[in-house]
């Protein structure tokens, strides 16, 4: 699913032309720390196009109903929260509507990727010192996060998220009155958050959620580092594939296990929108340093990981112009990726972009189905043999629950021992776990008084040794369908095992003999 390479060398072309000549010199020398200015306006207008397109379909405009809510809404006290039930169209033409909000170009500071947006994030909010600064963050997560956290003498505390549900805002809640109570929400750097087909899990939040977790942080007065690096990447509802898959034995089976997406709390279409957006909305009088949602969001699952162009998002523009820009590495060398910013402009200007991101999205749902289909094929009305609490709209991941009895450590030492030939690898829970992963003794915040630890140690490590992370974003259709079967055959023939082992010990008790010879 990369970035064709004749849309590039046309991208390149147009970069080299010599009425360009200027911008192709400027592109070369040390920018701005925020980035061309140029291309932050191009990005702006992308951003407010893909968030329509999502919210509203290719040719629906505003509505009168859209108007008269936000009339309604214009005398509300400005410190309290407007409570959203849509999100309307978003815009950053401020020529006919001075209070129109969208994304713009001023809002906007461009990184080298979304993991270099929470380095910068981590180097700005985070501060060593004897009693080390606190990240909230979902767990599971995004399984590098806690290693470039501990980089900046941070530590995690994990809020226990549901694979169906997604973060459970009165848990986190009772979390910081808890800090609150013990005078350590001064230690709280960040909450980090993904709140978009969640890595691993898939969910995303609804717009009831996201308003919750944006009223907390007010609240509380906490950052919100929010990563968003899926956004763009939903099904689209109109998707041909998903409807003329060629693996019509199998359709019964993904269906059978889609109504796990029918909660609200996964719904996404509707609200493909940044938080730091949906915070404006809530709060649009406030004072520019009061806004405290960091959205950071970039291309790679798009084009490709060599590209490392990503941005930060936000309306605090007192932490765009002083705080981010303090950084020690931008002083020295400006925006990390002018060159390549200035190269993908041409590209995003270009009829070549949408039809490659439509591509893009259209490929990750084929691949979720035949994912799923193969994952499913013997889940009936008496077995679940793999539990899947939410099939994805969009993203790269599928969360599921092997068997009782079964952990990701045997069906990976069964698949080595049965197909030397072939590797299937896979994430197992634990590593995307910030209790439980290789890192999380380094950067494991650990406090009896706001958090109960018995609790993970018990329930919560046991299940998450039986959970596996699936990526349908990496693989060709053919290689996907190939090891989905060799992983579920796998399961199924370890559950059978269990079962004849089971069958033997209870004969065994009651003094019979096994049937199974």
């Amino acid at each position: 699913m990369h970035l064709k390479s004749s849309i590039l060398a046309k991208a390149m072309e147009a970069h080299l032309h010599e009425e360009n000549e200027d911008e192709y010199h400027n592109s070369l020398d040390y920018g701005l720390n925020e980035g061309p200015w140029s291309m932050r306006c191009t990005l702006a207008e992308w951003l407010n196009g893909i968030c329509n397109t999502a919210n509203y379909g290719e040719e629906k405009k505003s509505t009168n109903n859209e108007k008269k809510e936000k009339e309604k809404d214009e005398n509300k006290d400005k410190a309290k929260p407007r409570v959203l039930t849509s999100i309307p169209r978003l815009t950053d033409d401020v020529s006919t509507d001075p209070s129109a909000v969208g994304y713009r170009g001023v809002h906007l500071f461009l990184t080298a990727g979304v993991s270099d947006g929470l380095r910068l994030c981590c180097s700005t909010l985070l501060h060593p010192k004897k009693e080390k600064d606190i990240v909230l963050c979902e767990d599971p997560t995004y399984f590098i996060k806690p290693n470039i956290i501990q980089s900046y003498h941070g530590q995690v505390l994990p809020i226990e998220t549901s694979p169906k549900h997604g973060l459970d805002i009165t848990y986190l809640r009772m979390i910081l009155q808890n800090c609150a109570k013990h005078d350590m929400l001064k230690r709280i750097a960040f909450f980090y958050v993904i709140p978009f087909f969640h890595n691993p899990l898939g969910v995303s939040l609804s717009l009831e959620k996201c308003q919750q977790l944006i009223q907390l942080a007010h609240e509380y007065d906490i950052w919100i580092v929010s990563d968003e690096i899926y956004m763009a990447l939903y099904f689209p509802r109109d998707d041909d594939d998903n409807n003329n898959n060629n693996n019509n034995n199998n359709d019964n089976s993904y269906e059978k296990n889609n109504d796990h997406n029918n909660d609200d709390s996964n719904t996404v279409h509707g609200h493909t929108c940044s938080l730091s957006i949906i915070e404006k909305l809530m709060y649009p009088d406030l004072d520019s340093d009061k806004y405290r949602v960091l959205s950071l969001s970039g291309v790679s699952k798009i084009i490709g990981p060599g590209f490392r162009c990503g941005w930060i998002h936000t309306f605090n523009e007192h932490y765009l112009d002083n705080v981010l820009s303090s950084d020690g590495v931008l002083i020295s060398s400006g925006c990390l990726s002018s060159f390549v910013f200035s190269l993908l402009q041409h590209v995003w200007l270009s009829d070549d972009w949408s039809l490659h991101l439509r591509y893009v999205q259209r490929q990750l749902a084929r691949n979720c189905k035949l994912l799923c289909a193969e994952l499913f094929k013997y889940n009936t009305p008496q077995l679940t043999l793999l539990k899947c609490y939410c099939i994805p709209s969009g993203g790269y991941f599928l969360w599921v629950e092997l068997p009782q009895g079964i952990t990701c450590d045997q069906v990976e030492s069964f698949i080595q021992q049965k197909h030397t030939l072939v590797k299937v690898s896979f994430s197992h829970g634990c590593s995307s776990s910030s209790c439980f992963s290789p890192l999380a003794s380094k950067v494991l915040f650990r406090n009896d008084l706001i958090w109960d630890w018995s609790k993970y140690q018990t329930i919560h490590h046991l299940r998450m040794k039986r959970c596996v992370r699936l990526c349908f974003g990496y693989l060709n259709e053919s290689d996907l369908q190939e090891g989905a079967k060799i992983f579920t055959d796998s399961v199924f023939a370890l559950y059978q095992e269990n079962l004849k082992l089971l069958d033997f010990e209870r004969d065994k008790k009651n003094g019979g003999n096994s049937s199974f010879h």
